[in-house]
C-alpha cells in the first residue's frame, strides 16, 4: 500500500517524469583511500534502513497519482568503483524518496559517524496563518524583475540556465570567513549577500528576489525540503557589512516560516510581478514571401507563431496565392487557436489587434470559446511525433485550487520553456464565477476572477500548446488532478 507524497515531493516527481533523458537518480560519489569492505558496508546499510524508512522507499505511479512504497530491504544502490590509486564509493537512490543531503547523512552513518540518530517522518504541509501573514508582508507590492540578459547575447545557451563553479582559493576563503565572523553572520549569509549585490550591479534592479531550498528537519534522512523566498531591498547607502547582517536576518526569518509549501502560498497570495511578471497579449507577424522557409528552418520562428494570440500575414500583395495558403496551413498546425489575419498593403483594422488578452474577458461579455480556441485545438491533428502539439483538457466537476496549482506548478518547474502557451477557464471549489489562468513558458499572469459564467456550461477548460511533451502523460496526470 502506497503513501501519498508531500507537495515538495510531488513537484520533484513531476520534474523527474518530464526529464528528457529519463528520471535521474539521487546520487553521491566519494573518493576513498585504502581497503574498503563493500559487503560490510551493505550490511551496515541494511541495519540503517531498518531505522530509516526513507532508505527503503521508492516512488511509483498509483491509480490516483504517485505514491511512496516502503519495502522490507534497503533500496539504496551501494557500489565501489575502481579509480586511479583509489576507489569511488557510489550511492544511488530514488530521487523523490531521498535527496543528496540525505545521502550525505547516510554516508556519515555508514562510516561510523552518527548524523541522524532517530528516524524522522516527513513533515505534513502546513497552512499556518502566521506564515501566511509573514509572507504576505514580505511579498507585498510589485516585485522587481531581474533582466539577466541586458545587452549581452548568449548564443546557443539554453534558457534553463547553467551551473557555474568557481574556486575561491585558500587566501580568499580565509578572508571571507574572517569578514563573516566579524559581522557575526554565518558564511552562507555572507555568500548570499555577495550574490544579491552582484545581481544588483548586473541588472540595476534594487529589489532582488532569490529562491532558496531549505531543510524542514535538520539532520534527518528523507526528502524534507521546501523553498523560501529571500527578498532584499538594495537601494540604500549601507556598506557590504550592513548587507550581510540584513541578509542574515532575512534568511533567519524566512527559515522560521519555512513550513508552508511556498508554491501554495504564492498561488494564494498572488504577489504582483514586475515588468516580466505577466504575459502581454502577443501579436506575431509572418512574412508571406519568406514565412514558410523561416518556419521550416528556425525553431524560434515556430515558437513565436505557437505562442501568439493573433497571427498577421504580411506582404500578401507580393506573394503567390499558393504560398499564402501553404503558410496558413503551417500556422494552423502550429497554433490552431489563434485567429489569422492578412495585412493588405500594410493596412489592417486596428480593432483586430486589441481585446486579445486574458484581462479583456473581465471587461466584456465573456467569449470563452473564442479566447481559448478550444474547438480549433480539439479538431487539430495530434501527431505524437510532431514537434509542437496542442492539448485541450476539460473537467466536469469543480477543481480544488491547491491541487490544480501543484500540478501546473510542477509542469512549469520541470518543463517551463517547452510550455509555450497555457489558457484556461476554471470552475473552482468555493468560487461563484470562473477563474482565468494564462501563461507563456515560465511567466504566468495572476489569476483573474470573473463575476459570472456566460451560460450553463461551467466545465473547466484548459488549452496547452507545448513542445515535446508526452501526450499520454499530460492527459493521465490531468485525470489525477480532476479525480476525487
Amino acid at each position: 500500500m502506497g503513501v501519498a507524497l508531500t507537495p515538495y515531493q510531488r513537484a520533484r516527481w513531476l520534474e523527474c517524469r518530464l526529464a528528457r533523458d529519463g528520471p535521474p537518480a539521487a546520487g553521491l560519489d566519494v573518493r576513498v583511500r585504502g581497503p574498503v569492505d563493500a559487503e560490510a558496508l551493505r550490511r551496515r546499510l541494511d541495519r540503517l534502513a531498518e531505522r530509516h524508512a526513507a532508505l527503503r522507499t521508492t516512488v511509483h505511479d498509483g491509480d490516483d497519482g504517485p505514491v511512496a512504497v516502503v519495502h522490507e530491504r534497503a533500496r539504496v544502490d551501494l557500489r565501489l568503483k575502481p579509480a586511479s590509486r583509489d576507489q569511488v564509493l557510489s550511492l544511488r537512490a530514488d530521487p523523490v524518496a531521498l535527496d543528496a543531503r540525505s545521502l550525505g547523512l547516510t554516508l556519515l552513518e555508514l562510516l561510523g559517524r552518527p548524523a541522524s540518530p532517530a528516524p524522522t517522518p516527513a513533515p505534513a504541509p502546513v497552512d499556518d496563518e502566521r506564515d501566511r501573514a509573514y509572507w504576505e508582508g514580505r511579498l507585498a507590492g510589485e516585485m522587481g524583475a531581474l533582466d539577466l540578459t541586458s545587452g549581452r547575447r548568449r548564443e546557443g545557451r539554453a534558457a534553463t540556465g547553467v551551473a557555474v563553479t568557481a574556486e575561491l582559493g585558500a587566501a580568499r576563503r580565509d578572508r571571507l570567513l574572517r569578514l563573516a565572523a566579524g559581522c557575526a553572520v554565518p558564511i552562507h549569509a555572507a555568500l548570499l549577500a555577495a550574490l544579491q549585490l552582484l545581481l544588483r550591479r548586473y541588472t540595476g534592479e534594487p529589489d532582488v528576489v532569490i529562491g532558496l531550498p531549505v531543510a524542514l528537519v535538520a539532520d534527518a534522512i528523507g526528502w524534507h525540503a521546501n523553498s523560501v523566498v529571500l527578498r532584499q531591498e538594495l537601494s540604500g547607502d549601507g556598506t557590504a557589512r550592513d548587507l550581510m547582517r540584513a541578509t542574515a536576518r532575512t534568511l533567519a526569518e524566512a527559515v522560521e516560516h519555512r513550513a508552508s509549501p511556498i508554491e501554495r502560498l504564492v498561488g494564494r497570495l498572488d504577489p504582483a510581478r514586475g515588468r516580466a511578471g505577466g504575459p502581454f497579449p502577443v501579436v506575431a507577424t509572418i512574412d508571406a514571401a519568406t514565412g514558410a522557409a523561416a518556419l521550416a528552418g528556425h525553431w524560434e520562428a515556430r515558437k513565436q507563431a505557437a505562442i501568439a494570440d493573433r497571427l498577421l500575414i504580411t506582404k500578401t500583395d507580393i506573394a503567390a496565392e499558393d504560398d499564402c495558403e501553404q503558410l496558413v496551413g503551417s500556422l494552423r498546425r502550429l497554433n490552431p487557436a489563434a485567429p489569422i489575419h492578412q495585412v493588405v498593403d500594410g493596412e489592417i483594422d486596428p480593432a483586430l489587434l486589441f481585446g486579445v488578452g486574458p484581462l479583456d474577458l473581465a471587461r466584456r461579455s465573456p467569449g470563452f470559446a473564442e479566447w481559448l480556441g478550444e474547438t480549433a485545438v480539439s479538431g487539430a491533428h495530434h501527431e505524437h511525433h510532431h514537434e509542437i502539439q496542442p492539448f485541450c483538457l476539460t473537467a466536469e466537476a469543480p477543481l480544488d485550487w491547491a491541487r490544480f496549482h501543484d500540478w501546473l506548478g510542477g509542469l512549469r518547474l520541470a518543463f517551463g520553456e517547452r510550455l509555450l502557451r497555457v489558457k484556461g477557464i476554471l470552475d473552482l471549489v468555493g468560487e461563484d464565477g470562473p477563474v482565468v489562468v494564462h501563461g507563456v513558458q515560465h511567466i504566468f499572469h495572476p489569476p483573474v476572477s470573473l463575476p459570472r459564467w456566460p451560460d450553463a456550461d461551467r466545465r473547466s477548460r484548459l488549452v496547452l500548446i507545448a513542445r515535446g511533451l508526452d501526450r499520454r502523460f499530460v492527459e493521465e496526470s490531468w485525470r489525477v488532478v480532476t479525480t476525487d
